[in-house]
């Protein structure tokens, strides 16, 4: 879709798109809407939808006052769980072929991450595989914060990647704690 916009359009400048869009339309009729279904696969293809047949959730927080605090959602965790469940149910149905749970640790959640990583070993066993990330950083309004405006800790995530591997979970992925990307995934088995 990207792609399209700039051979046609000459820039991504979504601005300079806009005010050239309706002459597009009129020169080459249905070139917007293919650029529109374009662009759609493309989000659906960037979030594991499908076609893919796979859900890539973010599980934040178990606890509602983080939820309230970080997300502004008091509700978060049961909301969550609630999503998590519906993908499991189409897993079990045949109509998705997996369920990624993402989880972000955040500066300061260590026991947060823990009930979160323990509700979930209870309530989808091995229906789930589990990513484990540390690569969050303060960024524009956590810089300062009071509890997100720091980096996590190399000791809180090897407690949570500790945690979730004396769970039971085997099925997934965890980041390498590294202060410069926090990228380079291995698998939790």
């Amino acid at each position: 879709g990207i792609l399209l916009i700039y051979l046609h359009f000459g820039t991504i400048d979504f601005q300079a798109v806009f005010q050239r869009a309706p002459e597009l339309a009129q020169a080459q009729p249905g070139l917007l809407s293919l650029i529109c279904l374009c662009l759609f696969a493309g989000a659906c293809g960037k979030s594991a939808q499908l076609p893919l047949y796979v859900w890539l959730p973010d599980a934040k927080t178990a606890d509602p006052g983080r939820g309230r605090s970080i997300q502004g959602v008091p509700d978060y965790p049961s909301r969550s769980l609630e999503a998590i469940k519906a993908m499991v149910e189409q897993l079990d149905e045949g109509a998705t072929r997996a369920v990624i749970v993402r989880h972000l640790a955040l500066p300061g959640g260590l026991e947060d991450s823990k009930l979160l990583l323990k509700t979930l070993r209870e309530q989808f066993r091995d229906q789930i595989h589990i990513s484990l990330m540390g690569q969050y950083f303060p960024t524009y309004k956590t810089i300062g914060h009071q509890v997100l405006g720091r980096r996590i800790t190399r000791y809180e995530y090897h407690k949570i990647v500790s945690f979730a591997r004396n769970l039971g979970f085997e099925k997934g992925w965890v980041q390498h704690y590294e202060t410069d990307t926090g990228i380079s995934p291995y698998c939790l088995s």
